[in-house]
């Protein structure tokens, strides 16, 4: 006799959740550079998505996906996930921080120095401060 589809899920939930740690033994015993092959992939990513897109398969797969009710529910649902990742991302947040707010204070003591007292020189204060940051992109994260 077959078996029901509550005992097929079942039996799925079971075994994905036993291969856990089989699944991480082969993400950490891979020699595979998978970033690089992704970069390698970049235009074929693009022109997929392009079609995707261009062909209304983008389009009706959002229609289909059970709109922003589903969209909500399945995103509170997971809300957990959200400290998870926080914790899991703390000595990156601190590492990056450590050189960004000594870049923020460096900024704010230089504008600091800059002329105020009039709606040009808060006008000049404010773009120098946009350039300033402007200028550290890329360079301070973690």
């Amino acid at each position: 006799m077959a078996k029901s589809a509550q005992q097929v899920a079942a039996k799925w939930q079971q075994n994905a959740s036993a291969a856990q740690s089989a699944f991480t033994e082969g993400v950490q015993g891979t020699s595979v550079d998978v970033v690089s092959r992704a970069i390698a992939q970049q235009s074929v990513m693009v022109s997929n998505f392009n079609q995707a897109v261009t062909s209304g398969r983008w389009a009706q797969a959002l229609s289909a996906s059970g709109g922003t009710a589903n969209w909500k529910a399945k995103t509170v649902a997971k809300a957990g996930n959200y400290s998870t990742g926080i914790a899991a991302g703390a000595s990156k947040y601190a590492a990056a921080a450590a050189k960004f707010m000594p870049y923020i204070e460096s900024g704010r003591n230089q504008i600091a120095q800059m002329p105020s007292g009039n709606i040009g020189a808060s006008k000049a204060r404010a773009a120098a401060w946009i350039d300033y940051m402007h200028a550290g992109k890329g360079q301070l994260g973690g």
